[in-house]
């Protein structure tokens, strides 16, 4: 989060010329962020949980998303990043920011896919 910026997007004070509330600043972050890289020593972390599955293909579990049959770096770093961009997810955590509160995080899980052929 600190890292893309999202972290500052999040505690930014909304705009006083317009009634901002948490589902459209969640939406104007979700849509400024959702093309970031997930890079440094996250990346590195995804990488590796990769390699110790061994599997050729895994699934992301996170609240609110399942994606089945990713086959790729990249393809798991895509639903990660969706995961953490989630609307709910980030209504909630703005929410949180907005009463100066800790800005709640969640698990996202990596894990082996048995597919059959």
């Amino acid at each position: 989060m600190e890292q893309s910026g999202l972290s500052e997007d999040l505690r930014a004070p909304t705009p006083s010329s317009e009634d901002e509330d948490a589902g459209s600043k969640a939406l104007h972050i979700r849509l400024s962020h959702r093309q970031s890289p997930i890079k440094g020593e996250l990346s590195q972390e995804i990488i590796d949980a990769l390699i110790e599955i061994g599997a050729p293909w895994v699934i992301v579990i996170s609240e609110g998303l399942i994606r089945r049959g990713l086959g790729s770096i990249p393809e798991v770093k895509d639903a990660i990043r969706e995961a953490w961009l989630s609307p709910e997810g980030l209504r909630r955590q703005l929410e949180a920011a907005f009463r100066g509160e800790e800005v709640p995080t969640w698990p996202v899980v990596i894990l082996a896919e048995n597919v059959a052929g």
